[in-house]
């Protein structure tokens, strides 16, 4: 047997856009221990920039490891794995040398390329973007932030010239970190996020990349989600541990919350929020208004899917607190439950533009039926209905796309919020089922870091750790009255992302 095959547990360290969180899990899928979330701080140096500093993400990430194995009350020697979801799109370029960073990491959240994006639109790239990756021409996803890199900082160029040079999303360089220089990787579902991973067959597009005018020699190796590609550096955790379970984070909880099969969907209420359908070995799928991308790759299987992404949800709760409308996200539905409606105020949550269906990413945030009498609390039941309508976008373009989704699964951290789970089984008309786990992207790695290292055969042998917390369902009465709002703020974002 595999030594590291007979240890009794898994890490799996979810790297998000605000903090790094990881869990202990054994055999069973029993998850043992949350780690406190260790905060990775955003930087807003321009309207529409979002940097973070890369050493606070990868010091986030062994934190959040040392944490979890502590509240676990267990030690690193026991671990048999460790696992690593990553943000998506966000970058991060340096030193393969050194491992110095060149600049800040670029997040996915950020703007800064939509010049760049429309240059490549009027060379003709968006459809071919669009048949090679199964992805949009647009400002999210990481190619343009690489391209801005080399064109922005002259110390790009030089590390290009001496062969130094390594780009890729920012899980690349924290496996870089980990392994202390050894290995350089992403795995193919991370790597079908970026806009130059040709779909078909899982490998970087030398077509993109030479229209993109990108180096392929600076981009990192493409791996499975359950390849084990190397061990921690000794110095971070005391011991060696084998690193396996890589992917992008949205996929992850795909994984996590047991979405094996065709037409089994789940959307993750995080910084954003992301609903993804599983549509089984097919990579030549297109929706109109959503992206097809890899779920996952493993040993003996791999899986697609659509997705529609909302880049503001949980943000706009921060944002709320920030305006003095809510004194801390908790209160979110003591405000937002003490009214049964809006007063016919509509948010159009554009913070960061307007991704599926419309893709507008010059689109702006705005209310509309603001009137003498609005309260602060009226306004904070729009900014709820805001998320629970970007999301039936969404899923209308889904449903328009043949894409049957009978139910659905969500999880992260806005599930806790009943007035807004009300609100989305009644907007959708249909029962939504609240993972007892909110840690389902984490989960999803450490399943797939158990595969890798031996633990399971395949995905029937997996144990079950999807359960169910509360089901909601429509109320009919209640989708009466929000369909008819639904409808007129439909209207006023389509106007908005027209005028963009």
């Amino acid at each position: 047997m595999n030594h590291s095959t007979s240890k009794p547990y898994l890490i799996a360290v979810d790297q998000g856009t605000t903090s790094s969180k990881a869990i202990v899990m054994d055999r069973e899928g029993t998850i043992l221990s949350v780690s406190e979330g260790f905060p990775v701080t955003g930087l807003y140096p321009e309207a529409g920039w979002v940097e973070y500093d890369p050493e606070q993400m990868f010091q986030s990430v062994c934190k959040a490891a040392r944490s979890a194995v502590e509240r676990a009350g267990i030690s690193f020697q026991e671990v048999a794995a460790l696992g690593l979801d990553n943000q998506g799109e966000t970058t991060i370029t340096f030193d393969s040398t050194s491992g110095h960073p060149v600049g800040n990491a670029i997040s996915w959240q950020d703007r800064r390329t939509e010049d760049l994006i429309e240059q490549w639109r009027q060379q003709g790239l968006e459809e071919p973007i669009r048949m090679q990756t199964g992805l949009r021409l647009d400002p999210y996803f990481s190619a343009s932030k690489l391209k801005w890199v080399l064109n922005e900082y002259p110390e790009a160029g030089t590390l290009l010239k001496s062969g130094k040079l390594r780009m890729g999303t920012s899980d690349g360089w924290l496996i870089r970190q980990l392994t202390g220089g050894q290995r350089f990787v992403t795995d193919a579902a991370t790597a079908s996020r970026t806009m130059m991973l040709d779909l078909e067959k899982l490998t970087w597009s030398e077509d993109l990349l030479g229209r993109f005018e990108l180096p392929a020699e600076c981009l990192p190796e493409i791996v499975r989600c359950d390849e084990c590609i190397g061990e921690t550096d000794p110095k971070l955790f005391g011991i060696p541990i084998p690193i396996t379970g890589l992917c992008v984070d949205q996929h992850a909880a795909l994984f996590g919350q047991g979405c094996f099969n065709t037409h089994q969907a789940k959307a993750t209420y995080g910084t954003g929020c992301f609903l993804l359908n599983n549509i089984g070995n097919d990579s030549t799928a297109r929706a109109e208004g959503l992206l097809t991308l890899l779920a996952w790759q493993l040993k003996d299987s791999k899986a697609f899917a659509v997705e529609g992404g909302v880049y503001s949800a949980g943000s706009i709760i921060e944002w709320l607190v920030k305006l003095g409308w809510l004194e801390q996200v908790s209160d979110l539905d003591a405000v937002a439950g003490s009214v049964d409606h809006s007063d016919g105020t509509c948010l159009i949550p554009a913070f960061s533009g307007l991704a599926a269906p419309h893709w507008k990413s010059r689109a702006r945030a705005c209310w509309s039926g603001m009137h003498n009498g609005t309260e602060p609390k009226h306004l904070v039941r729009a900014a709820v209905e805001s998320i629970a309508f970007r999301v039936r976008e969404i899923y209308d373009a889904m449903s328009q796309a043949g894409l049957r989704l009978d139910g659905m699964k969500v999880d992260g951290g806005l599930t806790r919020s009943q007035v807004l789970m009300q609100i989305q089984s009644d907007i959708l008309g249909v029962p939504l089922t609240v993972s007892e786990n909110p840690e389902a992207t984490a989960t999803g790695v450490a399943l797939m870091a158990g595969l890798g290292v031996g633990w399971w055969s395949h995905l029937n042998d997996l144990p079950e750790v999807s359960k169910t917390a509360a089901v909601y369902q429509p109320n009919s009465t209640d989708s009466d009255n929000l369909l008819t709002h639904y409808n007129h703020w439909s209207g006023i974002c389509k106007k908005v992302a027209a005028w963009n």
